[in-house]
């Protein structure tokens, strides 16, 4: 989500997109970028490792690992039955 609220369109290959903070350091950012296929992900992880390497960028990041590019095994999205009662 950009800072004006609004949802970004379709960029670069990306499908879907969970952004988190770190737990006690809520100032660590972790962003998952779903694709459809690996090439978007390779594409997409050379023009992200350009973007930090800019003069700009280093001035606000302090530090960030290199873009992994994995492979989902399993999604499951569990939701509760309304007619079990929960613990």
């Amino acid at each position: 989500m950009s800072a004006g609220g609004e949802v970004p369109t379709l960029v670069s290959g990306v499908l879907s997109y969970r952004i988190t903070r770190g737990e006690p350091d809520g100032n660590r950012v972790y962003v998952e970028l779903d694709f459809g296929s690996r090439e978007h992900a390779r594409s997409f992880a050379a023009v992200l490792e350009g973007i930090w390497r800019t003069p700009r960028s280093a001035g606000v990041l302090v530090n960030h690992g290199a873009p992994e590019i994995r492979d989902l095994v399993e999604r499951q999205t569990l939701q509760p039955n309304a007619g079990l009662s929960t613990f």
